[in-house]
Protein backbone atom coordinates (compact mmCIF):
# COMPACT_ATOMS: atom_id res chain seq x y z
CA UNK A 1 0.00 0.00 0.00
CA UNK A 2 2.70 2.25 1.35
CA UNK A 3 4.55 1.76 -2.54
CA UNK A 4 1.56 2.81 -4.29
CA UNK A 5 0.95 5.83 -2.67
CA UNK A 6 4.48 6.91 -2.69
CA UNK A 7 3.80 5.88 -6.44
CA UNK A 8 0.93 8.36 -6.86
CA UNK A 9 2.55 10.63 -4.80
CA UNK A 10 5.49 11.35 -6.92
CA UNK A 11 3.45 11.15 -9.78
CA UNK A 12 0.60 14.04 -8.87
CA UNK A 13 2.89 17.35 -8.86
CA UNK A 14 4.77 16.14 -12.33
CA UNK A 15 0.93 15.26 -13.62
CA UNK A 16 -0.31 19.13 -12.45
CA UNK A 17 2.93 20.56 -13.71
CA UNK A 18 1.98 19.42 -17.01
CA UNK A 19 -1.87 20.11 -17.22
CA UNK A 20 -1.00 23.54 -15.82
CA UNK A 21 1.36 24.10 -19.08
CA UNK A 22 -1.05 22.63 -21.50
CA UNK A 23 -3.67 25.02 -19.71
CA UNK A 24 -1.47 28.05 -19.91
CA UNK A 25 -0.61 26.62 -23.76
CA UNK A 26 -4.29 26.62 -23.96
CA UNK A 27 -5.17 29.92 -22.75
CA UNK A 28 -2.07 31.97 -25.18
CA UNK A 29 -3.81 29.97 -28.02
CA UNK A 30 -7.27 31.19 -27.58
CA UNK A 31 -5.51 35.24 -26.66
CA UNK A 32 -3.75 35.01 -29.83
CA UNK A 33 -6.73 33.93 -31.88
CA UNK A 34 -9.23 36.78 -29.98
CA UNK A 35 -6.69 39.01 -30.75
CA UNK A 36 -7.11 41.72 -33.53
CA UNK A 37 -4.95 43.63 -34.95
CA UNK A 38 -5.52 46.92 -36.78
CA UNK A 39 -3.94 48.07 -39.75
CA UNK A 40 -3.30 51.32 -40.90
CA UNK A 41 -6.00 52.84 -42.62
CA UNK A 42 -8.48 51.27 -40.29
CA UNK A 43 -10.08 51.06 -36.75
CA UNK A 44 -11.36 48.49 -34.66
CA UNK A 45 -14.92 48.67 -33.49
CA UNK A 46 -15.32 45.88 -30.42
CA UNK A 47 -18.82 46.17 -29.67
CA UNK A 48 -21.48 43.41 -27.83
CA UNK A 49 -20.59 45.14 -23.53
CA UNK A 50 -20.58 48.34 -22.03
CA UNK A 51 -17.26 50.26 -22.34
CA UNK A 52 -16.01 53.34 -21.02
CA UNK A 53 -14.50 55.41 -23.40
CA UNK A 54 -13.66 59.60 -23.95
CA UNK A 55 -16.21 61.65 -25.83
CA UNK A 56 -15.99 64.65 -27.29
CA UNK A 57 -15.60 67.07 -24.53
CA UNK A 58 -13.26 64.73 -22.90
CA UNK A 59 -15.50 62.89 -20.52
CA UNK A 60 -15.97 59.16 -20.03
CA UNK A 61 -18.67 58.20 -20.89
CA UNK A 62 -20.61 54.57 -21.36
CA UNK A 63 -21.20 52.60 -25.26
CA UNK A 64 -22.13 49.75 -26.12
CA UNK A 65 -18.52 49.55 -28.10
CA UNK A 66 -14.85 50.55 -28.17
CA UNK A 67 -12.78 51.85 -31.05
CA UNK A 68 -9.41 51.24 -31.13
CA UNK A 69 -7.44 53.20 -34.15
CA UNK A 70 -4.11 51.36 -33.51
CA UNK A 71 -2.19 48.26 -32.21
CA UNK A 72 -4.81 46.02 -31.48
CA UNK A 73 -7.05 44.38 -28.63
CA UNK A 74 -8.83 41.34 -27.64
CA UNK A 75 -12.54 40.28 -28.56
CA UNK A 76 -13.66 39.23 -24.92
CA UNK A 77 -15.31 35.64 -25.67
CA UNK A 78 -19.32 35.40 -25.54
CA UNK A 79 -19.41 38.93 -25.09
CA UNK A 80 -17.94 40.89 -27.94
CA UNK A 81 -17.90 41.23 -31.75
CA UNK A 82 -15.40 42.89 -33.62
CA UNK A 83 -15.68 44.62 -37.11
CA UNK A 84 -12.75 47.05 -38.80
CA UNK A 85 -14.30 50.51 -41.00
CA UNK A 86 -11.58 51.50 -43.30
CA UNK A 87 -10.72 55.06 -43.07
CA UNK A 88 -8.79 55.57 -46.26
CA UNK A 89 -10.07 57.57 -48.83
CA UNK A 90 -12.51 56.95 -51.25
CA UNK A 91 -14.42 58.01 -54.62
CA UNK A 92 -18.20 58.23 -55.02
CA UNK A 93 -19.25 59.18 -58.90
CA UNK A 94 -22.35 61.51 -59.11
CA UNK A 95 -23.84 61.76 -62.01
CA UNK A 96 -27.12 63.17 -62.09
CA UNK A 97 -29.36 63.77 -65.19
CA UNK A 98 -32.38 66.41 -65.21
CA UNK A 99 -32.03 68.75 -62.46
CA UNK A 100 -34.49 71.53 -62.92
CA UNK A 101 -32.37 75.26 -62.04
CA UNK A 102 -33.53 78.23 -61.46
CA UNK A 103 -34.50 78.86 -64.95
CA UNK A 104 -36.15 75.56 -64.92
CA UNK A 105 -33.53 74.40 -67.48
CA UNK A 106 -33.11 70.07 -66.75
CA UNK A 107 -29.59 70.02 -65.96
CA UNK A 108 -26.98 66.83 -66.26
CA UNK A 109 -24.26 67.15 -64.06
CA UNK A 110 -20.82 64.27 -63.53
CA UNK A 111 -19.27 65.02 -60.91
CA UNK A 112 -16.67 63.13 -58.40
CA UNK A 113 -16.37 63.18 -54.79
CA UNK A 114 -13.55 62.32 -52.40
CA UNK A 115 -14.32 61.24 -48.72
CA UNK A 116 -13.18 59.34 -45.87
CA UNK A 117 -14.38 58.57 -42.52
CA UNK A 118 -12.65 61.00 -40.49
CA UNK A 119 -10.25 59.83 -37.58
CA UNK A 120 -10.76 62.70 -35.01
CA UNK A 121 -12.18 61.50 -31.79
CA UNK A 122 -15.80 62.35 -32.18
CA UNK A 123 -16.13 62.10 -35.93
CA UNK A 124 -14.98 58.03 -35.00
CA UNK A 125 -17.37 57.83 -32.77
CA UNK A 126 -20.26 59.00 -34.79
CA UNK A 127 -18.78 56.78 -37.65
CA UNK A 128 -19.25 53.93 -34.88
CA UNK A 129 -22.57 54.90 -34.34
CA UNK A 130 -23.77 55.28 -37.53
CA UNK A 131 -21.91 52.14 -39.62
CA UNK A 132 -21.59 49.72 -37.22
CA UNK A 133 -22.42 46.28 -39.12
CA UNK A 134 -22.75 48.18 -42.52
CA UNK A 135 -20.87 47.09 -45.51
CA UNK A 136 -18.63 49.34 -47.65
CA UNK A 137 -21.38 49.96 -49.92
CA UNK A 138 -23.62 50.86 -47.61
CA UNK A 139 -21.66 53.50 -46.45
CA UNK A 140 -20.73 55.12 -49.78
CA UNK A 141 -24.60 54.58 -50.86
CA UNK A 142 -25.20 56.61 -47.72
CA UNK A 143 -22.45 59.50 -48.27
CA UNK A 144 -23.63 59.43 -52.31
CA UNK A 145 -27.56 60.37 -51.37
CA UNK A 146 -26.54 62.88 -49.16
CA UNK A 147 -24.19 64.73 -52.12
CA UNK A 148 -26.58 64.06 -54.05
CA UNK A 149 -29.54 65.76 -52.20
CA UNK A 150 -27.34 69.10 -51.88
CA UNK A 151 -26.13 68.99 -55.30
CA UNK A 152 -29.94 69.28 -56.37
CA UNK A 153 -30.83 71.89 -53.89
CA UNK A 154 -27.78 74.04 -54.97
CA UNK A 155 -28.06 73.60 -58.77
CA UNK A 156 -32.17 74.20 -58.04
CA UNK A 157 -30.98 77.88 -56.64
CA UNK A 158 -28.55 78.37 -59.67
CA UNK A 159 -29.07 80.34 -63.19
CA UNK A 160 -27.14 78.86 -66.21
CA UNK A 161 -24.33 81.64 -65.74
CA UNK A 162 -23.53 81.16 -62.19
CA UNK A 163 -23.37 77.41 -63.45
CA UNK A 164 -20.87 77.74 -66.25
CA UNK A 165 -19.07 81.22 -64.91
CA UNK A 166 -18.56 79.69 -61.34
CA UNK A 167 -18.33 76.30 -61.48
CA UNK A 168 -15.52 76.48 -58.14
CA UNK A 169 -17.84 78.47 -56.50
CA UNK A 170 -20.43 75.81 -57.31
CA UNK A 171 -18.16 72.94 -56.20
CA UNK A 172 -18.03 74.64 -53.15
CA UNK A 173 -21.33 75.50 -52.23
CA UNK A 174 -22.27 71.52 -52.24
CA UNK A 175 -18.88 70.45 -49.88
CA UNK A 176 -19.99 73.20 -47.32
CA UNK A 177 -23.80 72.37 -47.61
CA UNK A 178 -22.78 68.79 -47.14
CA UNK A 179 -19.72 69.05 -44.78
CA UNK A 180 -21.91 69.17 -41.52
CA UNK A 181 -24.17 66.95 -42.56
CA UNK A 182 -21.25 64.45 -43.03
CA UNK A 183 -19.60 65.14 -39.84
CA UNK A 184 -22.27 64.06 -38.08
CA UNK A 185 -22.13 60.23 -39.79
CA UNK A 186 -18.42 60.48 -39.27
CA UNK A 187 -17.76 61.53 -42.61
CA UNK A 188 -15.21 64.19 -43.96
CA UNK A 189 -15.14 65.01 -47.68
CA UNK A 190 -12.03 65.84 -49.08
CA UNK A 191 -12.79 67.32 -52.34
CA UNK A 192 -15.43 67.50 -55.17
CA UNK A 193 -14.66 68.14 -58.63
CA UNK A 194 -17.85 68.87 -60.98
CA UNK A 195 -16.47 67.68 -64.34
CA UNK A 196 -19.25 68.26 -66.64
CA UNK A 197 -22.57 70.33 -66.51
CA UNK A 198 -24.96 70.13 -69.72
CA UNK A 199 -28.36 69.48 -70.60
CA UNK A 200 -30.28 67.07 -73.46
CA UNK A 201 -32.00 70.12 -74.60
CA UNK A 202 -28.23 71.69 -75.89
CA UNK A 203 -29.26 74.60 -74.84
CA UNK A 204 -26.28 75.37 -72.59
CA UNK A 205 -23.47 73.83 -74.43
CA UNK A 206 -23.14 76.99 -77.06
CA UNK A 207 -23.64 79.68 -74.03
CA UNK A 208 -20.47 77.53 -72.47
CA UNK A 209 -18.28 78.25 -76.17
CA UNK A 210 -19.71 82.31 -75.16
CA UNK A 211 -19.18 81.97 -72.25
Amino acid sequence: MNSIMEFFSGTFVPIMILLVGVGILMGFYVVSRRYKKIPPGKVGIFYGRKSKIKGADGQMIEKGYRVVASGGGIVMPFVENFQEIDTSAFQIEINEDGIPNKDNVPINVQGIATCKISTTPEDILNAAENFLNKSVVDIHAVVKNILQGHLRSIIGNLDINELLRQRDEFNKKVIVESTDELRRLGVQIINLVIKDVNDSEGYIRPLSKVI
